[in-house]
């Protein structure tokens, strides 16, 4: 018995898995079990759960999914998970109208659940088999035709409010990091201005200064805050936040074209930095600006581990690593407005 529950259960949810599910799909073309309904349901932005939660927290929305859809049906209906965030309902004489309300039913349940940090949306497809003429394979594929076609909406629209999120968390857990993404947007949109960059590529620089560490989301809050000098291993973890941002931003439609320079940003003109050790203008233009505007203000604000650098400080870092860390060329854009362009704001 316990052979057998393994065989035909997913172990996360404790729902029927994808084996079970094609035994029981093939089982739904008896006239008796007519009309027969299928439900597919989509987990909206698990991957993005993943990359900025971690994994653990993906797992607890699968679950909590997996228990609300099961609070929902009837003791008869079929539940299975089949996919990695896909579930799918087996609905024995169930008509249209029935499973319409049931679609209606599941989405206004998900509208009062939640899992601490993670914005839960789902997106379903549903079609009805009323014809023994019909095959059960085409109605399964028909409902996944109509979730697909609500993802395209429903996901996106998800993804942003969770960026969203995680911008105000950042921020309500730190004041520093909010000033401090606040500063270097402002920063970088002054450096594109001085470059008289087109309106479309500064907004994007003066988004990106926002975004540009939203993959600290994912960083152990002790390494993140540490008053003391990180170890190697924590200096590799903090680097990390790089990569996860680069995963959150392209997630969404709206910032996929931002997520390159949120991924480079640390990069370094002599090709010295991280994460992929790119060189002069392999490293786009954005990155660039942002990577000077992160370090001035980082430069000249307080940290936890040491009180900020005076303006004329910074601006002597900045000097000495024109054309190692920073492209010199826009060091000497600025330098040529007296610096005004860093300082003044």
């Amino acid at each position: 018995m316990k052979i057998e529950y393994l065989n035909f259960h997913d172990q996360l949810t404790g729902l029927y898995n994808r084996r079970y599910f094609d035994n029981a799909l093939a089982k739904m073309n008896e006239k008796k079990k007519m009309p027969v309904s299928i439900i597919i349901i989509d987990v909206n932005g698990l991957k993005l759960t993943n990359d900025a939660f971690g994994h653990t927290a993906g797992d607890k929305l699968l679950q909590v999914v997996a228990n609300t859809i099961k609070k929902i049906c009837r003791i008869n209906d079929v539940i299975a998970r089949i996919g990695g965030d896909e579930f799918v309902l087996l609905l024995p004489r169930t008509n249209n109208d029935a499973v319409i309300h049931l679609s209606k039913r599941i989405y206004a349940e998900f509208e009062h659940v939640s899992l601490d940090k993670i914005i839960i949306s789902v997106s379903c497809g549903f079609a009805t088999k009323t014809q023994e003429t019909e095959n059960i394979g085409d109605i399964l594929v028909k409902a996944e035709e109509m979730m697909y076609h609500k993802k395209i909406t429903e996901s996106q629209s998800m993804r942003n409010d969770t960026i969203k999120f995680i911008i105000n968390t950042l921020n309500e857990t730190n004041e520093r990091e909010r000033i401090h993404s606040e500063r270097v947007s402002k920063l970088a949109k002054r450096i594109a201005l001085m470059l008289h960059l087109d309106s479309e590529n500064i907004k994007n620089i003066e988004t990106a200064g926002l975004l540009h560490d939203i993959g600290k989301i994912a960083i152990n809050k002790d390494i993140l805050y540490k008053p003391d000098k990180l170890t190697a291993d924590e200096y590799k973890e903090i680097q990390r936040h790089l990569e996860i941002g680069y995963q959150i931003i392209r997630s969404v439609h709206a910032y996929t074209n931002l997520a390159d320079c949120i991924l480079s940003h640390h990069e370094a003109w002599d090709g010295s930095g991280y994460p992929r050790g790119l060189k002069g203008e392999q490293i786009s233009l954005s990155a660039r600006i942002i990577t000077i505007a992160d370090a001035y203000e980082a430069m000249t604000s307080d940290r936890p581990y040491r009180r900020a650098l005076s303006k004329k400080v910074a601006i002597a870092e900045l000097k000495r690593c024109a054309g190692k860390q920073f492209d010199p060329k826009l060091i000497d854009a600025c330098a040529k407005t007296d610096w005004k362009v860093l300082t003044e704001i």
